[in-house]
Formats: structure tokens, sequence, C-alpha cells
């Protein structure tokens, strides 16, 4: 079913209590409380979820910095701009800290620790909170904790494993091009940077959001951020830092923000 994101604004509160809040899926995947229930009224009874970049052969990552960004847990010091997320000083500092209590707990190899390391923090909340809203409906199936469909997904050539590659070809195969739907190559499903220059309503609704921001998050860098992609502006790199789309930062940040703003006013 083709990802309609104009259906954010009306559903973000109830996917952040579902989801507990603390995870870029509340704003990427907000209309799953419509698709599952319509999934199972199809006649369908379980998903296959997961992850095509991971799993035996699979993209490889050829140093520890890499590795960890494959799944957004770089360290901020590395990644460009971090100094202008929030205000204050220590907390770059405290999230290396924490960042490097995970590698000293995992394979040295840089391939070895991003599978190791999702596998053990973020696989087991998929049996969890992130997925409970929608067991009412049909059985979500995560892939990568069933050897046999582990084995199965070994055998599939690396090109079906990445870019969603897999995804695509098998929604267009089914559903057909009529449906135009913006679906990127790569993170979560829906074209988010489209969709804000094509809605003005969810445009209006982030900008809310972000103009809005709690301490410490800085709200000028943020809505920089959104102008920048209603506009179109090419993404820019800085030499030896790692970069963060700009979509996903106001994403992150309207997820955090909320976040914030319920457990100051609690």
């Amino acid at each position: 079913l083709p990802w309609r994101t104009e259906l954010l604004p009306e559903q973000f509160e109830e996917m952040f209590l579902a989801q507990s809040g603390m995870t870029e899926m509340v704003f990427t995947h907000s209309d799953d409380l419509s698709i599952f229930p319509t999934l199972a009224g199809l006649g369908y009874r379980s998903v296959w979820r997961g992850d095509e970049v991971f799993g035996p052969r699979g993209g490889r990552s050829e140093d520890v910095r890499a590795a960890l960004a494959s799944f957004s847990m770089g360290r901020a010091a590395d990644v460009a701009e971090s100094e202008r997320w929030l205000r204050g000083e220590s907390w770059a500092a405290e999230h290396g800290v924490a960042i490097d209590r995970l590698i000293a707990a995992a394979p040295p190899h840089p391939a070895d620790l991003r599978d190791t390391i999702y596998g053990r923090e973020r696989l087991p909340a998929l049996l969890h909170h992130h997925n409970y809203h929608k067991l009412h409906f049909v059985e979500m199936i995560n892939p990568f904790l069933d050897a046999e469909l582990v084995r199965f997904w070994s055998t599939l050539p690396r090109r079906c494993r990445v870019d969603k590659t897999l995804f695509r070809e098998s929604y267009y195969s089914r559903i057909g091009d009529h449906v135009q739907v913006p679906i990127a190559t790569r993170d979560n499903g829906a074209d988010w940077s489209r969709a804000l220059r094509e809605s003005p309503a969810l445009e209006f609704w982030v900008r809310g959001k972000l103009s809005n921001l709690p301490e410490p998050l800085d709200r000028a860098f943020f809505l920089e951020k959104l102008d920048a992609v209603l506009q179109g502006a090419p993404e820019s790199s800085i030499p030896g830092k790692l970069h963060v789309p700009a979509i996903r930062l106001i994403a992150r940040a309207v997820v955090l923000g909320h976040w914030l703003g319920g457990w100051a006013g609690g």
C-alpha cells in the first residue's frame, strides 16, 4: 500500500504514544495506523519486515565510523553541524562515551560491529513497543531474528538488498506505475522532501512543530533546514564530516521536540 504522507499531522500524536516517542518512525511511519488495519481487511495475516542493507553478504563497512553511520549511531562530533543542534557544550562528549561503550562490547571488524550493534540495540525493539500497535491486525515477521529467513536472504543478489530495490520492484510489479507514490531509494518508504514541497498543509504542521521546539533544541537551525528542503537546495557536505540529510534532521527534531515538551509538561 502506498505511504500517505498527508496523514502525519492527523496521526502523529497517536503514533507517538504507540511508539513511546523516541524514534524517527513516529514521523516517517505515521500512516502505519491506517495501513495495517487496511491490510488485515484485505486478508493479509503476516508482514515481513527487515532492513535491506543488513544480513549475510550485504553492504559492507570498511571502518568503524562508516559502520556506525550506516544505522545512525555515529558520534555526534563526527557529524557536520552537530554543534548547532543543541545549546550547551557537554552533550556531544557524553554521547561519544556512550558510543564507545557499544563499540567495546561488539566484534572489532566494522561490518560485524554494524550487524552486532544493530541486532542487539535495534532489532529487539521491533518485538516490543515499535510493533505492538500493528499486532492487533497482522503478525510482524522480523527476518533477522529467524535463521531460515536469514539463509534465504543471503541467497539473493546484493543489488536486491540495498537501496530498497526489492521493495520498489515488488511494489511496482504488484501495484503498477499508475499509482504514483514518491518512494525513496533509501531510508523509510515515502519521499518526505517531495511531500513537504507538494503539501502546504504538511509544511504548515512541520513548521509549527519546529517553531515551538523546546530548549535545548535550536529552533533557528531546524527552521533553516526546513527552508532548504522546501527550496530544493542541494545537500552540502563538509570534508572529514559525516552528513545527515536535512529531512532526517527535521523528522528527528519534530519527534524529539514533542517528547521533550511532554516530559517537561509532565
